[in-house]
C-alpha cells in the first residue's frame, strides 16, 4: 500500500482498455465473484452472531462481528466500482465517488489488519493465560479497544488525505483510487507509518500468536486425551470447545495472512524495482488479494464452525428453534 510518486500510467491505463474479451469476462466474474460471496456471507455471519445469544456472548465474537463490519462496507463501498472498472475498462464514477472509496478502502483495509492482530491476541491470551483473559478481554474492554482501532485508522487516512485534497487519484492498474502524496517528506512518512504500524507490527503479531497458540492447542491435545480417561467431563468439555475455537481462529489468521504477505510484498517491492509499477499483472493480482482478504471470514467460519452453519441454516429456512435442538447440542461457543 505504498504511494505511488507519479500519476498513473498512461500505460496501464491503455492495457486496461484494450484487454482481450477473453480476459475481460474471466477478470470481471472473479471480481463480482469475490464482491458477492464477502458482502453475502458476512452479512450472514453479521447477522448470526447478532441473532445468537451464545455467539454474541463470546469477547471473541466482538471482534468477528467488526471485521465483518468492515468487510460488509470494503464489498459495498469499494468493490462495486472496481468491479465497474474490470467491466468497462475505464474509471466513469467521477471525482467524489473516487474520493470515497479511496478514503474507504485504506480505513477499512487498516482496521481489518489491527482487529485480526486483536482477534490473535485475544485467543493466545484466552488460550495461555485464562485468568488474565477474563480480566482483560471483558466485553466493556473488548468494545473500547475496537472503537481506539476505528479512530487511529480514520484519524491516520485523515490526516494524509487532508494535505491536499482531492487526495485520491485512479490507479488503473490496481483498479482503485489510491492515495497521492506530492510531498516527499509525508509521502515517505506514510510509507514508513504504513508498513511498521500496518503491516509489520499486526503480521508479527499474527505469526508469533499463531506460534504460541498452535503450540499451546498441541499440548492441549495430549492432556485432554489423558485426562479424558479419569477425569471431570465438565472440565474436559470446556477444554474442547477452547481447543475448536482456537483451531478456528488459527485457520482464519492463515487463511488472512496468506492474502496480506503476498499482496503487501507486491506493494513495497515496487519502492525496490520501480518497474514492476509498470507490470499489470502484479498490480492487478495485488486487488485481488486484498479483496479476497474481506471473504475469507466468511467462508472460514461456514466451513469450520458448526454454531455458525446451524445458525445460518435457521435464518435461511426459518426453522424454529426447538426444530434443530439436536444440532444446539453440538455447538461450541462460539
Amino acid at each position: 500500500m505504498s504511494n505511488a510518486t507519479a500519476l498513473p500510467s498512461t500505460r496501464l491505463a491503455n492495457v486496461l482498455a484494450s484487454r482481450s474479451k477473453t480476459l475481460l469476462v474471466i477478470e470481471s466474474t472473479a471480481v463480482l465473484f469475490i464482491n458477492v460471496f464477502a458482502l453475502g456471507g458476512n452479512v450472514l455471519l453479521y447477522l448470526a452472531i447478532r441473532r445468537n445469544p451464545r455467539l454474541r456472548g463470546n469477547t471473541t465474537n466482538l471482534f468477528i462481528l467488526s471485521l465483518a463490519f468492515s468487510d460488509i462496507l470494503m464489498a459495498f463501498l469499494c468493490m462495486p466500482f472496481s468491479a465497474g472498472v474490470f467491466i468497462q475498462g475505464r474509471w466513469v464514477y467521477g471525482q467524489f465517488v473516487c474520493q470515497l472509496q479511496g478514503v474507504a478502502f485504506f480505513v477499512l483495509a487498516f482496521v481489518s489488519l489491527e482487529t485480526m492482530a486483536l482477534v490473535a491476541v485475544n485467543r493466545y491470551v484466552n488460550v495461555t493465560k485464562p485468568a488474565v483473559y477474563r480480566r482483560i478481554f471483558t466485553r466493556r474492554r473488548s468494545i473500547k479497544m475496537l472503537i481506539f482501532v476505528w479512530l487511529l485508522c480514520i484519524a491516520y487516512v485523515a490526516f494524509f488525505a487532508g494535505l491536499k485534497w482531492p487526495a485520491f487519484v485512479f490507479d488503473p492498474g490496481k483498479t482503485i483510487c489510491h492515495i497521492k502524496i506530492s510531498d516527499p517528506a509525508y509521502r515517505t512518512a506514510w510509507n514508513a507509518i504504513t508498513i511498521v504500524i500496518f503491516a509489520l507490527l499486526p503480521m508479527a503479531t499474527l505469526f508469533l500468536c499463531y506460534w504460541r497458540v498452535l503450540k499451546s492447542v498441541r499440548r492441549h491435545n495430549a492432556e485432554t486425551l489423558r485426562s479424558l480417561r479419569a477425569s471431570n467431563l465438565r472440565g474436559n468439555v470446556r477444554a474442547l470447545e477452547d481447543i475448536k475455537i482456537s483451531k478456528l481462529i488459527l485457520g482464519l489468521i492463515a487463511g488472512f495472512a496468506c492474502c496480506w504477505i503476498p499482496s503487501y510484498g507486491i506493494a513495497y517491492i515496487k519502492l525496490a524495482y520501480p518497474p514492476i509499477a509498470e507490470q499489470r499483472l502484479p498490480q492487478t493480482l495485488w486487488v485481488f488479494l486484498v479483496f479476497s482478504s474481506s471473504a475469507i471470514n466468511s467462508i472460514i467460519y461456514g466451513i469450520l464452525n458448526r454454531t455458525f452453519r446451524a445458525e445460518i441454516l435457521k435464518m435461511i429456512t426459518c426453522r424454529r428453534r426447538g426444530e434443530i435442538a439436536s444440532e444446539d447440542k453440538e455447538m461450541t461457543h462460539l
